[in-house]
């Protein structure tokens, strides 16, 4: 007898929804979709325990003709296309007529629609795949469609579906996109009754980014509209003060649809040469407006990546777009990059002036004078010779040799000896000796000499600082709390991790629905540094997946210290430097950066002979 089996039409939509729908966020994905493809003016995503329990999406779009509301959770039965030939030039959100099947063969799904033309609406309801029948329902033009119990049909998927506020978080972002992607839709997303997102649909891109992104990064954007081989790029880059740790705020809409690509990243980035920072990312709201022929949509199950016929062409469209527009605002951009120059050129090798960086990242901490130390023969504090009792004072006459007095001679001797004294006793300790290719730090000690990557050093140095900030007390309280806009899933990656955050010396309190006040900072850290790390890690947190927050913060916390700590090829004051130093031959863990790379590499002076055949 055959093993083969045939499986049952339930059973292969159950499999086939777990390709769609994913999480309540998917469902209200696709659903938003088929509002936009309806022509709808005002759409309203309510949700309740983070979509589990309660989804309802009401718009005032065509509505659908009774007689075809049953066939709406039939598998592949669309309205969008009708031939193969309709897949090579797709302009809809939807088509391929699966989401409302996946919806329904996993939750309660009901339908109240009024098709434009019909005088009476019509209700519909499907328990887990079990369809009853169309009944006469009095509704305004447009379609209301309710889920409930999501996946509960499903247990081994339903187990898989993290709290309810991070799958709340989830749908919060997909309404987000939504908005921008169709600015001249007013959306309203309600959560637990409460209003989080609601935006003005009056066609205006600038206000609906202002809606979903906030504040901050509207008052900061540069326009961008550009035509390139029958291809034009138009919307908004945040300006070069604003890039971020991370790609979050990378948004990329390929004729009207959020998308995910590669090839848009790279060409955004390079555009940003030069612009942005090392270690961080340009953000933006990019539409990509080509010939539906050139492009694949079909290509995943969720629709976020598409195919492109031509990527070199489309990169270069989108590089040219973003350097046009950094070019307009030339002034802006240009003192933005020639202050780091001027402070780059104006720092002098050797100087008594307060220290740029490290100082001011450790307020608190001082470093003990005895351990700063130059080469002895320029900078040994030798004492005075008005310190020496009077009968050793030598005579100097103005243009004549010195005094041949007896105490001369018993000057010259002990002045001698206290300078082998204190030599001797500065070779004891670390001495700095300079710097070269203002990247490696070059120390005496005892026998050897050393070279020192600073950059390595320093962020080791600031890792271990942070990573025992509240063991060590070095949680520096801020008088003017700073104010971080995050992203929906960064915001609540946060929130759920506030122990995490504590231990490392952050304190900070929520500020809305996607703001937070930070009150204190780890104390090694520049108030400079503040916004970038913390929304680094909370970055790294929200995109963990499933490793444990614990991995997840531990990793982070090592690039979080690279952005922070000084870079190799700047030059850096003494005081910089001594600082590294000090902490290197003070604290045994500073011996390899987090990466793993060495901090320190010594030459013994035996080694050193050896290469100079001495």
């Amino acid at each position: 007898m055959g093993i083969i089996n045939v499986l049952d039409k339930q059973t292969a939509n159950l499999i086939a929804a777990g390709e769609v729908v994913e999480r309540p966020a998917s469902a209200v994905k696709e659903m938003l979709e088929n509002c936009a493809d309806a022509l709808s003016s005002n759409v309203t995503v309510e949700i309740k325990d983070g979509g589990t329990t309660f989804i309802r999406i009401t718009d005032d779009g065509c509505g659908i003709m009774r007689e075809d509301v049953p066939k709406t959770i039939l598998r592949h039965a669309t309205s969008k296309i009708r031939t193969g030939a309709d897949l090579e030039a797709i302009g809809t959100l939807g088509f391929r007529g699966e989401a409302l099947a996946a919806i329904a063969a996993v939750s309660k799904l009901r339908i109240l629609t009024k098709h434009k033309s019909e005088e009476i609406g019509s209700s519909f309801e499907c328990a887990f795949g079990e369809a009853q029948e169309v009944i006469d329902a009095g509704c305004p033009d447009g379609t209301t469609i309710i889920v409930e119990n999501i996946f509960e049909n499903t247990p081994a998927r339903r187990k898989f579906l993290k709290k309810n506020t991070t799958e709340a978080i989830a749908v919060q972002a997909v309404c987000e996109k939504f908005a921008l992607s169709r600015p001249n839709i007013a959306l309203k997303f309600i959560s637990d009754g409460n209003i989080k997102l609601q935006t003005p649909g009056d066609g205006v891109l600038k206000n609906a980014v202002y809606a979903s992104i906030g504040r901050e990064f509207a008052v900061n954007l540069l326009e961008v509209d550009y035509e390139y081989a029958k291809m034009r790029v138009y919307g908004f880059i945040g300006k070069p003060e604003i890039c971020r740790p991370n790609r979050n705020m990378q948004n990329f809409f390929v004729n009207g649809r959020f998308i995910k690509s590669r090839t848009l990243m790279a060409a955004l980035e390079e555009g940003f040469r030069g612009f942005c920072p090392v270690g961080k990312f340009p953000a933006c709201v990019l539409f990509i407006e080509t010939d539906l022929k050139l492009v694949d949509v079909n290509i995943h199950p969720a629709k976020l990546e598409i195919k492109f016929s031509d990527e070199r062409i489309i990169f270069d469209t989108v590089y040219f777009a973003v350097k046009n527009a950094l070019a307009r605002t030339a002034s802006s951009v240009f003192s933005f990059g020639a202050e780091k120059e001027l402070q780059k050129e104006e720092i002098p090798a050797k100087t008594e002036e307060k220290a740029s960086q490290i100082p001011q990242k450790r307020a608190d901490f001082t470093v003990k004078k005895e351990n700063y130390f130059d080469v002895p023969s320029e900078s040994a504090e030798i004492p005075k010779k008005t310190d020496f009792p009077p009968e050793t004072v030598p005579i100097i006459e103005d243009n004549a040799e010195k005094s041949t007095k007896p105490s001369q001679t018993v000057e010259k001797v002990e002045v001698h000896e206290q300078q082998e004294i204190i030599k001797k006793e500065l070779l004891e300790r670390p001495v700095y000796v300079g710097e070269v290719f203002d990247t490696y730090l070059i120390v005496q000690y005892h026998e050897s000499m050393y070279l020192i990557d600073k950059h390595a050093a320093h962020e080791r140095i600031i890792y271990e600082k942070i990573k025992h900030a509240s063991d060590n007390n070095e949680s520096q309280f801020l008088l003017e709390p700073v104010a971080l806009t995050l992203t929906p899933k960064e915001f609540e990656a946060a929130c759920q991790n506030v122990s995490y955050f504590t231990k490392i010396g952050f304190d900070f309190e929520e500020f809305g629905s996607d703001a937070l006040l930070i009150r204190s900072m780890p104390s090694i850290l520049d108030i400079s540094d503040v916004k970038d790390v913390f929304t680094f890690l909370a970055g790294s947190l929200a995109e963990g997946n499933n490793k444990s927050s614990g991995e997840i913060f531990d990793r982070a916390l090592f690039t979080a210290a690279c952005k922070a700590a000084i870079k190799g090829g700047n030059k850096h004051t003494d005081l910089d430097n001594l600082f590294i130093i000090n902490e290197i031959f003070t604290n045994d863990a500073v011996l390899y950066c987090p990466h793993g790379r060495p901090v320190i590499t010594e030459f013994s002076r035996s080694k050193l002979e050896k290469i100079f055949g001495r």
